[in-house]
């Protein structure tokens, strides 16, 4: 039986798939950088002077690219998540 991934707990991402986030690392802690600086500057406002047309991620289209091929790679691994709602 294969190993389940659980997405709370990067101890259990198999080796493959650790090499495979550490060897992109420096990717997508440069897309996070740049999505959330464009978060806080355009989405909130708080910007100045603020650009009418929201600006792009310049790795935004390396990143899809990545998340395409973690995905092909994610189809070999059973994966646990979980779901919850509050509810009052």
């Amino acid at each position: 039986m294969p190993a389940i991934i659980d997405v709370w707990s990067t101890d259990t991402f198999d080796p493959d798939l650790q090499k495979f986030l550490e060897s992109h690392a420096t990717l997508i802690r440069a897309y996070f950088d740049i999505d959330n600086a464009i978060f806080l500057s355009y989405d909130l406002g708080r910007g100045h002077p603020r650009p009418v047309i929201r600006p792009e991620n310049p790795h935004a289209s390396n990143f899809y690219r990545l998340l395409e091929d973690a995905g092909r790679l994610m189809t070999q691994r059973t994966i646990r998540a979980f779901h919850y709602t509050r509810l009052r």
